[in-house]
């Protein structure tokens, strides 16, 4: 794939995930301090925080801007997110 192939699909996969990154952030606001983390994860259920970005909604805000991305998600992706947090919730969606 040639370098702006691999650009393009990188912009439009952010396409569609910022939107809901977002939302969580706004969610996450709602209940306290909102952060992106790093975390690890053995097969037996273990791990650890690796990092936190204290200033996570800045970051993706940046990087949203830096691909052309609206800062406002759409009334769709507002629905959609609204119903995995419900499905979330009561552990309804399948991994």
């Amino acid at each position: 794939m040639e370098q702006n192939e691999e650009v393009s699909a990188a912009i439009a996969r952010l396409k569609i995930a910022i939107p809901y990154i977002l939302i969580a952030l706004e969610t996450a606001k709602k209940e306290g301090t909102a952060g992106i983390a790093v975390t690890s994860k053995k097969p037996d259920g273990t791990g650890r925080l690796v990092v936190q970005l204290s200033q996570g909604s800045e970051f993706i805000s940046d990087v949203a801007i830096a691909c052309g991305i609206s800062l406002e998600p759409t009334e769709k992706q507002k629905q959609d997110a609204a119903a995995l947090e419900f499905l979330d919730k009561h552990n309804l969606r399948k991994i």
